[in-house]
């Protein structure tokens, strides 16, 4: 099975509203990929956005998605860097 193939039999499982936030993230992604040479996604405002759009509605989907702490923990102590 493809890729394409799984991604769309997972999206047949999911609530409308999540399904339309699949489609939003495969459009950010391919619009990316298409971007003109010297443009990036931090110079591109209206798909800065979009993203932050984006990423805020999936806040909260995975529920089962450990806490920042969780993750952070085995991260240890930053490093002391140098002043500039």
């Amino acid at each position: 099975m493809s890729t394409a193939d799984t991604i769309y039999e997972l999206v047949k499982t999911l609530p409308e509203e999540q399904a339309n936030l699949v489609l939003m993230f495969t459009q950010f992604v391919r619009q990316q990929t298409a971007q003109p040479q010297g443009q990036t996604p931090l110079t591109a405002t209206a798909d800065l956005s979009a993203w932050s759009t984006l990423v805020h509605d999936l806040s909260g989907t995975w529920s089962d998605f450990p806490e920042p702490e969780t993750l952070r923990a085995t991260l240890g102590q930053d490093a002391v860097r140098e002043t500039l």
